[in-house]
């Protein structure tokens, strides 16, 4: 037996032990957004409404447009460039189906300070991490500004 067939029976033993089944992944599962169309077509629901908070400048929102193309998007976007950004891609890639609002979310209303970065994706109320280099290379995390944002709830 190959060592990793060996390292691969030893952690299908130990999950079992839980409870638990090891499959290999498909396809599908390697792009989060068509694992979560398969979840739904798999329990025949239907998603009406995606929330996308933190919508940067609309990649996402594109994407659930693809994905489910019967669901009304609500892109949240508090960075006024990104939002601008957001605005423009989902008028000329969603049509109406994506409405776009200027804010942050969080569990209270009010305003915040958002952390902004190189790249729109990346920016966030929470402070940067010490590390987040580490983790977002070529730059990505590189602090431009601290902005007061909008928050809804």
């Amino acid at each position: 037996m190959k060592i990793g067939e060996m390292i691969k029976h030893g952690v299908q033993r130990g999950l079992g032990v839980f409870g638990y089944t090891l499959h290999k992944s498909t396809s599908a599962h390697r792009n989060g957004f068509a694992a979560q169309a398969a979840l739904v077509a798999r329990s025949k629901g239907r998603v009406s409404t995606i929330v996308d908070a933190g919508a940067a400048i609309g990649k996402t929102a594109q994407t659930y447009h693809r994905y489910f193309p019967q669901a009304t998007i609500i892109a949240f976007e508090p960075f006024p460039s990104a939002f601008a950004q957001l605005q423009h891609t989902a008028r000329e890639t969603c049509g109406d189906r994506v409405t776009c609002e200027p804010f942050a979310l969080s569990d209270v209303p009010g305003e915040a300070v958002l952390h902004t970065n190189a790249q729109p994706d990346t920016n966030s109320l929470l402070p940067p991490a010490a590390d987040g280099a580490k983790w977002w290379r070529n730059g990505r995390v590189d602090a431009q500004q601290e902005v007061r944002v909008h928050i809804t709830s």
